[in-house]
């Protein structure tokens, strides 16, 4: 049997493309681990077959529970993970800042990124002053659905999420509230 190769979203296709690897399915936007589950059932399901999943950067413990509601054997991949900088300065000045209200907005562009903000604020003690200003006073934006679900776990308010979970249509969202901010502050 040959083995299939599926992909959650976009960023895969090119080095695939360029290695001369064919895909066989691709999850359709938003790209999330549910929309992989609905393309494998409705494509290529998986009952009784051995699934093994990339992991990029953290586990996904509701993709690997689906697979193997399904029937699937799955076999874990992980191929990094993600940590925090020897230097986390950087990090501790920027929530120094928005927790004294001197950001105006915070973009995160991985579900990773919420977990090590608020890590390193309660390191810091600083992880009520942080989710406070988050909640009152910064725009909070989330590149899709992924980091959304992080952000809401995490009881941290989401005001926007890109139509396309892409870097380019977050920042394009992320400059109309900002327009929208300035005409209101405008006389």
């Amino acid at each position: 049997m040959r083995a299939k190769v599926v992909i959650r979203g976009p960023k895969p296709v090119a080095p695939l493309r360029e290695l001369g690897a064919r895909i066989d399915l691709q999850a359709p936007e938003p790209n999330t681990w549910r929309e992989l589950l609905g393309a494998l059932d409705a494509n290529l399901p998986v009952e009784g077959l051995r699934v093994a999943v990339q992991e990029y950067g953290q586990p996904n413990p509701e993709l690997i529970e689906g697979l193997e509601a399904r029937g699937a054997t799955v076999t874990r991949v992980p191929v990094y993970s993600w940590a925090l900088p020897h230097d986390t300065g950087p990090l501790v000045r920027a929530i120094v800042e928005i927790a004294e209200g001197r950001i105006g907005a915070v973009v995160f562009t991985s579900a990773q990124q919420v977990v090590h903000l608020l890590q390193v604020a309660a390191k810091e003690g600083r992880e009520a002053d942080v989710r406070a200003a988050l909640a009152r006073s910064v725009i909070v934006a989330s590149v899709g659905p992924t980091t959304t679900e992080t952000l809401k776990a995490n009881n941290l308010p989401v005001d926007i999420e890109p139509e396309h979970p892409k870097m380019g249509h977050l920042a394009v969202a992320l400059a109309a509230r900002w327009r929208e901010i300035d005409k209101k502050a405008s006389p």
